[in-house]
């Protein structure tokens, strides 16, 4: 089986494209999917969800009446999707993977934040002289201690 980080991308990519196509407030949509997200991770519902004998009708109206505030349109037509797709056990990475997306596009995503001195441009103080490689003449053969130990380096 495929890993989730991959079944889930394409769910997320998706979710995101609709929600800001339609303009929707994406801080709410990533709180419904993550309540979705936390739901699908309930071992009970996934032994249920395996149940052969449960519809795809019978799951979405477990997950739907568990939700604890009424789902939007746009989550109820998600939830039939990966539902009827049985992707259901990537619902919690998908959530993650949308979330990080709108982190991205508010630009709160992870960035890398340079040291100070990388922002000041004194990039060749910082480490000083001490940890700087010693060049050695080539084929200069090294003296190794008659008592050398790897512990004590010498």
């Amino acid at each position: 089986m495929a890993e989730l980080a991959t079944i889930a991308r394409p769910y997320a990519d998706a979710l995101f494209k609709v929600s800001t196509q339609q303009g929707a407030d994406l801080s709410g949509t990533v709180a419904w999917a993550e309540e979705l997200a936390a739901i699908a991770a309930n071992p009970q519902l996934r032994q249920l969800a395996d149940d052969p004998k449960v519809t795809d009708e019978q799951l979405f109206d477990v997950i739907s009446g568990v939700a604890g505030s009424a789902l939007p349109d746009a989550a109820r037509n998600f939830l039939r999707v990966i539902i009827e797709n049985g992707r259901l056990q990537a619902l919690p990475e998908v959530a993650a993977q949308f979330r990080s997306l709108v982190n991205r596009a508010g630009g709160r995503g992870s960035k890398r934040i340079p040291h100070r001195c990388c922002r000041t441009g004194r990039t060749r103080d910082f480490a000083g002289e001490a940890f700087r490689p010693k060049a050695e003449p080539v084929g200069a053969a090294r003296s190794v201690p008659d008592r050398w130990h790897p512990r004590r380096g010498g």
